[in-house]
């Protein structure tokens, strides 16, 4: 019992921890992408749009909102299960995303692999030739690796 007590409470401080870390990630990304040079309304209208689409679809968008009124509608929205809709694919995000994860595993796979298998053979290599030069370098690289 006091095991899981103790394992409850940790769960609850990291998570604590966690919380603030989280939405202080969100604030800088969605800084970085207001802050950058592409206006989403002309993303979203294409390159042909006139003035007044764009305007519009800026409107839309909350775009003409302050900044933070913005942020606050996004985590809204990001907390709620609206992810909106993708500005390049015309698709919704979560969609785009789960699109995305086959992909990912097959690249995660491939490298975990690669490097399972070369840093066993190293290892081996390693104690095989142990104080060489070969030595050295296999625990230097794992180390910067670390």
């Amino acid at each position: 019992m006091n095991f899981l007590k103790s394992l409850s409470l940790l769960f609850v401080r990291r998570f604590a921890f966690s919380a603030p870390l989280i939405i202080g990630a969100s604030f800088l990304s969605f800084g970085i992408l207001r802050l950058g040079s592409s206006n989403p309304a002309i993303l979203v209208a294409g390159p042909q749009a006139d003035a007044e689409t764009i305007n519009r679809i800026g409107e839309e968008l909350g775009l003409t909102k302050p900044f933070l009124e913005q942020y606050f509608m996004y985590l809204q929205k990001l907390l709620s299960g609206d992810w909106g809709t993708s500005w390049i694919s015309g698709l919704p995000v979560l969609t785009d995303l789960f699109g995305r994860i086959p992909p990912t595993l097959e690249l995660l796979g491939f490298g975990l692999s690669l490097g399972v298998l070369g840093g066993v053979t190293l290892g081996f290599i390693s104690a095989k030739k142990q104080g060489k030069f070969l030595d050295s370098v296999t625990k230097s690289m794992s180390l910067v690796g670390v």
